[in-house]
């Protein structure tokens, strides 16, 4: 599918906003699984100052970048740069075409990242620049370390390589998930509809009831009241793929996702790497994704933690927060003109 392009003008935040091309496009996967991508880029091509490729996290979609009165993908337009957002397997658009939740991490890199990414480098005639928020920054060092001629750098935000560390419910509830998963007999039970829609509603309960276990996904007060009620209905419908959740609880244990060898492949990474957590992270707190700076084989990584006083930044928040612009936001694109 390849809609032709159409120039619009879209909100970076609030009302400032940005004339941009927007196109939908999608690639297919060897498995024959179409992914969506939306596609937003300056309205002159030859103004572009490269091509950036934003991957979403768990739960995650298109949403993840851009909400109504906010969005860091149209704040990267308005910087020059052209961007690809596609919808993972599962995730929005590609699951409302028929793509099926994905299975594994590995799944997502070998299938997935396999196609988004060659595709991407071809339409950009070079190098790209990778951006992940939470797993999805986890995918995209994967990604330089498959593809290292087609990535020139690489943002984590939020993007924890030993989840849980400072959560002992946490780690009591991977142990039991993974133990679970060992069983032939009991394996089918921990991945399918049932076990994501069960995730879904202990989620919800936990939230609802205020449980000591409950992670926030956002910080008090560091989105609108709307933005907040606009981002829950949007998580809401996004089921989570309980062979994920299976590969992240192996993390809070320490080990690799099924089927990768993390320190192997990380250690391939030779793009420049930019590390951002958020002071207040309740689901990626900063002891949890600095261990990705020291697990990974680039010579060029730099360090960050957003937030101050009287201005804390959470998860989700992180990208489309109040303070997301001041906080994140530049010190992102002054990042990347430098590498």
């Amino acid at each position: 599918m390849i809609t032709h392009p159409h120039v619009v003008r879209e909100p970076v935040d609030g009302e400032r906003l940005v004339e941009l091309r927007r196109e939908e496009i999608s690639v297919t996967a060897r498995d024959g699984v179409r992914l969506s991508l939306l596609c937003k880029a300056p309205v002159d091509p030859a103004e572009s100052r490269g091509h950036v490729v934003l991957i979403h996290g768990l739960r995650g979609t298109r949403h993840n970048w851009n909400l109504s009165r906010r969005s860091f993908q149209a704040y990267l337009v308005e910087q020059g740069f052209t961007t690809l957002c596609p919808e993972l397997r599962g995730s929005g658009r590609s699951r409302d075409e028929g793509a099926p939740l994905p299975r594994s991490v590995r799944e997502l890199v070998d299938l997935d990242l396999a196609a988004v990414v060659p595709e991407a480098a071809a339409r950009a005639g070079g190098p790209l620049v990778l951006i992940g928020h939470s797993l999805g920054g986890l995918l995209a060092c994967l990604a330089a370390a498959r593809w290292p001629d087609a990535v020139r750098a690489v943002v984590a935000l939020g993007s924890p390589l030993r989840p849980g560390i400072d959560q002992p419910l946490m780690r009591l509830g991977s142990r039991v998930w993974v133990g679970l998963a060992r069983y032939s007999g009991l394996r089918d039970a921990t991945e399918g509809e049932r076990a994501s829609a069960a995730l879904a509603a202990g989620r919800r309960l936990m939230d609802r009831l205020s449980l000591p276990g409950r992670v926030r996904d956002v910080f008090p007060g560091s989105l609108e009241p709307d933005l907040e009620a606009e981002h829950a209905r949007l998580v809401s419908r996004e089921p989570p793929p309980p062979g994920l959740v299976r590969d992240l609880a192996r993390l809070v244990l320490g080990r690799s996702p099924e089927g990768l060898d993390l320190t192997s492949e990380l250690s391939r990474v030779r793009a420049p790497l930019l590390c951002v957590a958020g002071d207040r992270d309740e689901l990626a707190p900063p002891s949890s994704v600095s261990p990705l700076l020291d697990a990974v084989g680039s010579g060029s990584t730099r360090w960050m933690v957003a937030g101050e006083d009287g201005a804390h930044v959470g998860h989700f928040d992180l990208v489309l927060g109040h303070q997301a612009p001041r906080l994140v936001w530049r010190p992102v694109r002054d990042w990347l003109v430098q590498v």
